[in-house]
């Protein structure tokens, strides 16, 4: 039987990138496994795999090439410790093989950042004793506002903070980047709202307009998908006709009492055009651009600009700046109570910080260590 130091269950990337650390950390001193299902159809079967399978297929090869095995569910292996999400979405076949052919010394259960409890009685009933969690107050706020406090409050729940800020994984690819903007998810828009979406992106627009030309300036997709395009563009015409062309839908929707909504469709592809002929995205000097923003923040000198988006989270806890481009008072999900901890206020188009910003991002969180923990959970076996 192969036999390993840790085991890491792996579901999807974007999840828990934070794999990726682990074993760039940890594997020249233990033997760490990646278990993957054996399902020749996984990621096909699977709306949010089949999407991102390009970057799935990245991920996984740079965790290989940090020193990670992969291995599959159909294999039999034992482990020190596995290291498994609790809200693991894999299906009835997969999880009789994994209780059949997989074996350790100590399970610990991995909750999602901001994620929720769902299938934590069948952790529990492996034998997990344990949980990790990292931005843990974050957690608990989400099951306080779902009413599940009682499901988790007995349970022995460890914050880990994140690696990527003290564990950064592209130290030898030598980013230069001043500003970085993360395009938010499609979420934050939902429910035709055409015009949110084309004031967020006049927002952007007027924002990068007013930074020093002489700043290094990458876009970042969001990566919910290989290839998105939330956020359209054009890809044919000038770009003074572009210029001029958004000035005049600036008039048209202020001067037109109808055709509102084709005009903010017609206004976020032409302002997002001049964006995007300006500045490089981060596809154009790394095949990595689409997996989590975190792994970039440790890159970014000057600040992050966004909209309602989860990446303002990570900044913070790289103290780095954050200017906040969405406007929305009616966003049903950054106003959710785990969302609002974190989100700063609009920035009014300015270039301005307030530190205290910071402070959102808690102390324990801050100062906890993932891979020291996980170290600590080997030398105690």
């Amino acid at each position: 039987m192969n036999e390993f130091d840790i085991i890491l269950v792996f579901q999807i990337s974007r999840k828990h990138n934070y794999y990726a650390h682990i074993i760039k950390e940890l594997s020249s001193k233990y033997r760490i496994g990646l278990l993957l299902s054996d399902e020749e159809n996984f990621y096909d079967s699977r709306k949010g795999h089949r999407k991102i399978k390009n970057t799935e297929r990245i991920y996984l090869s740079l965790c290989v090439q940090f020193g990670a095995e992969k291995i599959y569910v159909n294999q039999e292996v034992k482990s020190k410790i596995i290291i498994m999400p609790v809200e693991l979405s894999h299906t009835d076949d997969y999880m009789s093989k994994f209780e059949t052919n997989i074996s350790w010394d100590k399970l610990i259960g991995l909750f999602f950042f901001k994620g929720g409890v769902n299938k934590l009685d069948r952790t529990k009933n492996m034998g997990a004793k344990k949980f990790f969690a990292p931005a843990k107050y974050m957690f608990e706020k989400r099951n306080e506002y779902e009413g599940k406090l009682k499901e988790i409050e007995k349970l022995n729940i460890v914050e880990t903070g994140f690696p990527y800020k003290k564990y950064p994984i592209f130290d030898n690819l030598c980013f230069d980047i001043d500003y970085l903007v993360a395009y938010p998810s499609h979420v934050h828009f939902r429910g035709n709202k055409e015009k949110e979406k084309y004031i967020f992106v006049a927002n952007l627009y007027a924002m990068l307009k007013k930074l020093d030309k002489h700043n290094k300036i990458y876009l970042k997709r969001h990566n919910n998908n290989d290839n998105s395009g939330f956020f359209p563009s054009l890809s044919f015409g000038p770009t003074w006709l572009l210029k001029v062309s958004c000035l005049i839908i600036d008039l048209s929707l202020v001067m037109s009492p109808i055709l509102k909504q084709q005009l903010y469709r017609i206004g976020v592809k032409l302002k997002n055009s001049v964006i995007e002929r300006k500045y490089p995205f981060l596809e154009d000097i790394t095949e990595y651009h689409n997996l989590n923003i975190e792994n970039f923040l440790p890159y970014v000198r000057k600040g992050l600009i966004t909209g309602n988006s989860g990446s303002q989270f990570h900044a913070l806890y790289n103290e780095l700046p954050v200017y906040n481009c969405d406007s929305q008072v009616n966003d049903e999900i950054a106003t959710l109570p785990h969302n609002e901890e974190f989100l700063v206020p609009f920035c009014g188009g300015k270039l301005v910080f307030d530190r205290s910003n910071f402070n959102r991002i808690s102390k324990e969180c801050k100062s906890a260590d993932m891979i020291n923990l996980i170290k600590g959970e080997l030398s105690g076996l």
